[in-house]
């Protein structure tokens, strides 16, 4: 964390970013951020981005900045800012709050790369498939390669994430037990609300590598209220953004023969789709229904955006 007057000198630092840029606080206080550190922060869009914190009372959220680290090594920072007052007079500063993405970076190039070897896997398999064309014994043998290597990418997939997650869990409960008193009730509920977002990706992991290995398992078949599935996902959509109007509609008493665990994922997918393109609809209206098609009940999910 920074804080910097309107002319970007700095009037207080935190110890972290003492420890993480290796400079101290006589290097640091009442200079330029452009000036310190051999001039790293000196780049046109970390100028842009305070002034337009400056000039807004919108915070400015996301801008990422690249610095080399050693010879062969490099680091991104992802930088937030917003506008703040001096408590003396008023005056306008901007509080800069600077977060290490290297690591996630990192995490979604190799995805990225294994997503990119996995697809040309997959077209080398197919071309092989349309020019062999040996029957149907072969495709067969090797679709269930195709499916072998998906649960392996999956797996892969779902290992690396793990170690990450379990890092911003943890971390966040030795914020929540040990320094609680230090936050104010809106700190307490954002913190609550990344360990529930950790808790569920974990889930969404088990329910992805389940996913991968469902063309060789049963599915576990049970009565489902939908509607009570429904209900939760729009509590959650409502409680990440509180400031939206959408008018849900489900119907009552949607029960079916299903996997509760995959149906939960379909539910939670076309209702956040719906969430997301109606986000422009200044009357924005989504509903959950059960109709009838040929003797069999059909659920449907519509939205006006």
């Amino acid at each position: 964390m920074v804080v910097m007057d309107a002319d970007s000198r700095i009037v207080s630092v935190n110890n972290a970013f003492y420890q993480a840029f290796r400079t101290t606080e006589a290097e640091t206080l009442h200079r330029s951020l452009f000036e310190i550190s051999n001039g790293i922060w000196d780049t046109p869009g970390l100028r842009t981005l305070l002034n337009e914190a400056l000039r807004s009372d919108v915070p400015v959220e996301g801008c990422e900045m690249e610095r080399d680290v050693g010879d062969t090594d490099w680091q991104l920072l992802v930088l937030n800012a917003r506008r703040v007052s001096r408590d003396e007079d008023g005056s306008p500063m901007v509080l800069l709050a600077i977060e290490d993405g290297t690591l996630r970076r990192r995490a979604r190039d190799d995805l990225v790369s294994q997503n990119a070897e996995l697809q040309g896997a997959f077209a080398l398999q197919a071309d092989a498939l349309r020019v062999a064309n040996k029957g149907r014994s072969e495709a067969v043998l090797d679709l269930a390669a195709v499916n072998r290597e998906l649960e392996a990418f999956c797996y892969s997939v779902s290992h690396d994430l793990r170690a990450p997650l379990r890092a911003i869990d943890g971390f966040s409960l030795e914020l929540l037990e040990r320094h609680a008193e230090q936050l104010d009730p809106q700190g307490l509920h954002y913190l609550r609300r990344i360990r529930a977002g950790t808790q569920r990706m974990g889930q969404l992991i088990d329910d992805l590598r389940a996913l991968s290995r469902a063309s060789r398992q049963e599915m576990h078949r049970e009565p489902v209220d939908l509607t009570q599935v429904a209900h939760t996902v729009v509590a959650d959509l409502r409680e990440l953004e509180p400031h939206r109007a959408v008018d849900f509609f489900v119907d009552a008493e949607l029960v079916t023969d299903c996997d509760r665990r995959l149906v939960q994922i379909v539910v939670a997918n076309l209702l956040e789709n719906a969430w997301k393109f109606t986000a422009k609809k200044a009357n924005a209206g989504v509903e959950f229904r059960r109709t009838q098609s040929r003797g069999q009940s059909v659920f449907v999910v519509r939205d006006n955006g």
